[in-house]
């Protein structure tokens, strides 16, 4: 009788060890298939960041090629049209911020996250009148050697990374929201970034109820003159 209870009590010992075990199996399974999910979103997260820096890049550099050629920069592209052309009425710029002309340019029209870029231009840089009257103007160029943009680069905590810029172009990021007419975005930086106005944030990406993972390239004003006097068009 006893070594029956004995047997039993063995037994009910290693079915429950049993248990403890194939739990212990099936936390550690889910724990790293959890784990595996979240590198892949950051990976994936990582690389679309780095493939839309790349465009961004890009674009300012076609900028620069567009003003080589054509004297001045392009104008947006108003939204409501959303063609990819830019938009005058005139001789100025339908309006100074709106999407980036993609087909004007040459370029891609959407980030990583199939969403378009914005863009602001100093109206004085993209219009198709000479000079900006600061000084002598050369002939179908539509700024001058002592002209200056408009723009300004601010980091997280309001200082100035850069200023009298002549354009800037963004990505939304993975936040992306419609610019007008929709919402502006929750995020005060990142309602910066869209508010069609000349101060721009450019920051580390952050998460959580402040998140902010806007990506903004400007179109630094000494560049611009300087390949443009490389150019021998100033």
């Amino acid at each position: 009788m006893i070594n029956r209870l004995a047997v039993n009590a063995g037994f009910q010992y290693q079915k429950g060890a049993g248990l403890i075990v194939l739990i212990l199996l099936m936390v550690v399974t889910i724990s790293t298939i959890l784990l595996t999910n979240l590198a892949g979103r950051h990976k994936n997260t990582l690389q679309e960041r780095q493939k839309t820096q790349f465009a961004l890049m890009g674009i300012r550099e076609a900028l620069i090629g567009y003003a080589m050629a054509n004297g001045r920069l392009p104008c947006p592209d108003v939204v409501a049209s959303a063609d990819g052309v830019q938009d005058l009425t005139g001789t100025s710029c339908s309006s100074a911020e709106g999407l980036v002309p993609w087909v004007d340019l040459g370029v891609g029209e959407f980030d990583a996250w199939g969403h378009g870029y914005n863009y602001r231009v100093t109206a004085d840089f993209a219009d198709t009148i000479d000079g900006t009257l600061c000084g002598v103007p050369v002939s179908g160029v539509s700024f001058e050697l002592c002209s200056f943009g408009d723009i300004t680069i601010r980091d997280a905590i309001g200082a100035i990374i850069d200023s009298l810029i002549p354009a800037t172009v963004t990505s939304q990021g993975k936040n992306w929201v419609l610019i007008p007419p929709g919402p502006l975005p929750a995020v005060p930086d990142e309602r910066e970034n869209v508010d069609n106005d000349t101060d721009f944030v450019s920051r580390a990406q952050s998460t959580g109820v402040a998140g902010f993972d806007d990506q903004v390239v400007w179109l630094p004003l000494a560049i611009l003159i300087g390949r443009m006097q490389d150019a021998n068009k100033l």
